[in-house]
C-alpha cells in the first residue's frame, strides 16, 4: 500500500520536474510535439523548405521534419552510461540535503580558489560566451563564443544569474519526447545546457532541424549547443560557476559568424547546358547544394566562381556577363567541392537592320466602312526594314483614333460608331525614336441591297475572225480559230472558252478541236458547239487551193538551127579583108 501512495506521489508532485523543463518555467504538459518543433517566435520565425522548393529565394533549407523521429519504448530500460532527465526529483532533494551539509565548504572554497569561468547567454543573439578572468580578477577575457538555441518566446530560458550545482551526464533521455541530447550540464533546476537534439543515442542520428534551428530560439527552456560546445562546458566549467541569462543588443553579425555549416556533398548548376549568349547580354545561374543528412539550400552565399576564358565571360553574385565571342567553361564551389562545368558560347550579334518607316494597311484614302454592311475593319501595322523585310507590330503599336465618336480602335481593329471621318494612328516605340502611321477612316449609313441574282444566257453563237456573215470560206490545209459567245436576254454578249464542246458533221471536209478548224478537202461542213443546253453552228466552206498556169516555152537558140556552112561564111565575113583567120 505504501509503495502504490508513493507512486501516486510521485506522479501528482515530481513528474513535472524534468531535465528537460523546470516546472515553474518550462512545462512540456501541454506541449503534444517533440522539443524541436516548437521553434516559433516573433523575432526569428524558421522558415521550412522541402527539396521541391529549389527555386525559392536565396538561403532557404530544408529542415528535418518531426515525423522522422523513431518512437522509443519508454518501458526499455536505459544503458548505464545514459541518464534520464524527465524527473530529476530525487536530485532535487539531494541538493537540499548538500546545501545544508555542503554549501558553506563549497562558498568557502570558491572563495579561497576564484572560479576560472563566469558564462554569459545572451538570449537576443542566441550567443552563450565564456568570460575568463583578466589581469584584475575581473571576468573581462572572452574565452569562448558559441551559437545557441533558448527557449521560445512561449517557454522562454529565465532571465537572471544562477549557479550551477555541478550536475552532469554523458547521454541524457528525454523520455516525454523521446529524444537524447549529449553533454548536458544543469544550469538550475530543469534549465540545462546539451547538445542539438539525436533520434538515438548514436551520433549518426542527429535531429537535422535542431541543427539548422541553432541561431534562433527553437527550445523549451535549455540551452542547445553543438556537440563541441557542450562538450566543452562538460568538461571545462566546474560546479559554482555563474550563469547570467540576459537580453543583449541585438548584434546579427555575431550570430550569423557562429553559425555552422553542415558539410556539402553535391553542388549542381542548374541552367542550360551549354548556354547560349549574345556578347552583351547577362544570365542568372540557380545553383543546388545538397549536404550532409539530405539537406537542400538554393543559392548560398558562400559560392565561388570559376571561368576558364575571363575574356569570354565573368560571373559575379550568380550572374554570367557574355563579354566577347568565344567558350568558356563555367563552375561552383564551396571549398574543395565543385559542380560539373557548364558551357557558355557567346557570340556576336547580328548586325542591326534599321527601320524604314510604320506602314498600315490595306491602303486608302480614305477607307470606307458602309455600315449596313459591318461596322468593322481590321487594320494591320507592319515595320518595313533597309533590306526590304517586313515585320508585322499590330500588337505592339499604341492605336489611336482622332474622333472616337465616329469610330474606335483597338489592336488594329476598326469599329464605326456613326457615320463621319477618323484618322486613325498607329505609334511604334524602339528606344528613343517613334514610328508613326496614319489612315483615314471614313464610315456611311448605307443600307446592304441584295446582289443582283446571275443572268443566264438565251443562245450561244460562234463567231469568225474577219467574217461578219454566216459562212466562213478557207482553203485546203489552211486553219483558223473560232470563238464561242454567250448571248444575253439585253443583247449583251460574254466570251467564253471553258465548258464548251466542239465538233463537226463532215469530218472528210474539215477538222476541228478546241473551236480550231483545218480545211481538208474542198467541200462543205457544219460546226457545232454546246455549252450546257446551248448549242451553236457555224458553216464552213473549203476551197480547193489554187494550182498556177504553166509558163510559155521558149524558143531555141538560133545559133544552133544554123547551119555548119552558113556559120562559117558568117565568120568568113566577120573577118577583116575576107581573110581566113
Amino acid at each position: 500500500m505504501k509503495r502504490v501512495l508513493a507512486a501516486v506521489l510521485v506522479l501528482l508532485f515530481i513528474l513535472p520536474g524534468c531535465g528537460l523543463i523546470d516546472s515553474s518555467k518550462d512545462d512540456l504538459s501541454e506541449q503534444p510535439v517533440i522539443e524541436e518543433t516548437d521553434i516559433d517566435s516573433e523575432d526569428e520565425p524558421v522558415q521550412d523548405v522541402s527539396d521541391s522548393t529549389d527555386t525559392q529565394a536565396h538561403d532557404q533549407i530544408d529542415i528535418e521534419k518531426t515525423a522522422d523521429f523513431d518512437e522509443e519504448d519508454d518501458t526499455a530500460p536505459l544503458p548505464e552510461d545514459i541518464q534520464q532527465l524527465d524527473d530529476d526529483a530525487s536530485l532535487a532533494e539531494e541538493e537540499n540535503e548538500e546545501e545544508s551539509t555542503t554549501g558553506k565548504e563549497k562558498a568557502k572554497e570558491t572563495q579561497e580558489k576564484p572560479l576560472p569561468y563566469r558564462i554569459q547567454i545572451d538570449v537576443t543573439n542566441q550567443v552563450v560566451t565564456v568570460f575568463g578572468r583578466d589581469k584584475n580578477g575581473k571576468y573581462t577575457k572572452v574565452v569562448r563564443q558559441m551559437i545557441c538555441s533558448t527557449g521560445t518566446d512561449a517557454t522562454p530560458t529565465p532571465l537572471g544569474t544562477f549557479t550551477m550545482p555541478g550536475h552532469k551526464g554523458r547521454w541524457g533521455y528525454f523520455a516525454k519526447f523521446g529524444v537524447y541530447a549529449q553533454y548536458w550540464s544543469r544550469i538550475k533546476g530543469g534549465i540545462l545546457f546539451h547538445s542539438v537534439i539525436f533520434r538515438k543515442p548514436d551520433e549518426s542520428t542527429l535531429s537535422v532541424s535542431s541543427f539548422l534551428n541553432l541561431g534562433r530560439k527553437a527550445s523549451h527552456g535549455c540551452v542547445r549547443l553543438l556537440v563541441e560546445d557542450a562538450k566543452w562546458i562538460y568538461y571545462n566549467i566546474p560546479a559554482g560557476t555563474k550563469v547570467d541569462v540576459v537580453k543583449g543588443k541585438k548584434n546579427p553579425a555575431l550570430t550569423a559568424s557562429l553559425k555552422p555549416r553542415l558539410k556539402p556533398v553535391k553542388i549542381e548548376i542548374q541552367t542550360s547546358n551549354p548556354a547560349e549568349l549574345l556578347v552583351g547580354e547577362t544570365k542568372n545561374i540557380n545553383v543546388r547544394v545538397t549536404y550532409q543528412y539530405g539537406v537542400v539550400e538554393q543559392n548560398p552565399s558562400d559560392i565561388t566562381w570559376t571561368v576558364s576564358n575571363k575574356q569570354v565571360a565573368s560571373v559575379k553574385n550568380g550572374t554570367i556577363q557574355a563579354l566577347a565571342s568565344g567558350k568558356a567553361e563555367i563552375k561552383a564551389s564551396i571549398g574543395k567541392l565543385s559542380s560539373k562545368p557548364i558551357v557558355v558560347n557567346v557570340k556576336k550579334p547580328e548586325p542591326e537592320i534599321k527601320i524604314v518607316r510604320l506602314e498600315i494597311s490595306p491602303k486608302g484614302s480614305p477607307l470606307v466602312i458602309n455600315m449596313g454592311n459591318t461596322q468593322k475593319l481590321q487594320l494591320d501595322a507592319k515595320l518595313l526594314f533597309e533590306d526590304k523585310s517586313e515585320k508585322s507590330v499590330t500588337s505592339q503599336v499604341e492605336w489611336n483614333s482622332s474622333n472616337k465618336d465616329v469610330a474606335t480602335v483597338k489592336n488594329g481593329l476598326v469599329t464605326a460608331a456613326k457615320s463621319g471621318e477618323a484618322i486613325i494612328s498607329a505609334k511604334y516605340k524602339e528606344g528613343e525614336k517613334e514610328y508613326v502611321a496614319e489612315v483615314k477612316i471614313k464610315s456611311i449609313k448605307k443600307e446592304q441591297t441584295e446582289p443582283p441574282e446571275p443572268k443566264e444566257p438565251d443562245a450561244i453563237i460562234i463567231k469568225a475572225p474577219n467574217s461578219s456573215g454566216e459562212i466562213l470560206n478557207i482553203k485546203v490545209g489552211n486553219s483558223v480559230s473560232l470563238e464561242a459567245q454567250l448571248k444575253y436576254s439585253d443583247g449583251t454578249l460574254e466570251t467564253i472558252k471553258s465548258g464548251l464542246t466542239w465538233s463537226t458533221n463532215n469530218t472528210k471536209v474539215i477538222y476541228v478541236e478546241n473551236g480550231t478548224v483545218k480545211g481538208i478537202a474542198p467541200g462543205e461542213a457544219i460546226v457545232t458547239v454546246n455549252y450546257k443546253n446551248l448549242t451553236g453552228t457555224y458553216k464552213i466552206k473549203v476551197e480547193a487551193e489554187q494550182t498556177e498556169p504553166p509558163k510559155p516555152e521558149e524558143p531555141d537558140d538560133p545559133k544552133e538551127s544554123e547551119e555548119p556552112g552558113e556559120q562559117q561564111g558568117k565568120q568568113q565575113e566577120n573577118s577583116p579583108d575576107g581573110v581566113d583567120a
